[in-house]
């Protein structure tokens, strides 16, 4: 039988992690660990849970999640004036596992850009952006949620739509940067920051 680990294999596993010491790939398998160890019991393990949520994954390694706001396809019910105030964002009402698996695979660091499609397959409407802040866990769902620092725009910006059909679509670093124009990164420098109780601390000084 193993010997049961000691209080500091936590702390300094956590600290690798803040530190940068992992990939993508890897700071997703040790919070799995992790998260394992704290359903069988050992609360431990939620110090290296909260590291990974906490620190950006690398940044040649960070993703660009596309994402619609309006729940049932209407504007009525759309979601991002919410979203932008509280400082989140969160799909309770996620059912289909494909989408759910897209959502989950948001990580810190990540950019969250808001979406409409506007000729299906072939462009979208970017809204306004942010940068996942943190990752949290929803006590009433157990889906992840994020702490986003939202940036708004007066224009919407048409761009392709990279196949983006779906609600949420992750495209990678290399795809983006394959596919936009100056204008989309000129779109993604010169938002404005929608202070919010998750980004206070970069709105000091504004």
């Amino acid at each position: 039988m193993p010997l049961p680990l000691s209080d500091s294999v936590f702390a300094e596993r956590a600290a690798q992690v803040r530190a940068g010491k992992f990939s993508r790939k890897q700071m997703r398998s040790i919070r799995e660990k992790a998260e394992k160890m704290v359903e069988d019991g050992d609360m431990r393990a939620q110090l290296v849970i909260d590291a990974v949520n906490q620190t950006a994954v690398p940044k040649l390694e960070k993703q660009y999640a596309f994402l619609g706001f309006c729940t049932d396809g209407t504007i009525n019910s759309r979601l991002d004036g919410f979203w932008m105030q509280a400082g989140i964002c969160k799909f309770d009402n996620i059912k289909n596992k494909i989408q759910i698996k897209q959502f989950t695979s948001i990580e810190t660091g990540d950019t969250i850009i808001l979406k409409k499609v506007l000729d299906w397959g072939v462009t979208i409407e970017l809204v306004a952006y942010g940068e996942v802040l943190s990752r949290v866990s929803s006590d009433k769902t157990g889906l992840p949620y994020f702490h986003v620092d939202w940036h708004e725009h007066d224009e919407y910006l048409i761009v392709p739509s990279m196949g983006s059909l779906s609600t949420v679509d992750i495209r990678s670093t290399e795809m983006v940067e394959g596919t936009m124009e100056q204008d989309f990164w000129d779109w993604l420098s010169m938002g404005r920051r929608v202070p919010n109780q998750h980004n206070r601390h970069l709105c000091e000084g504004l």
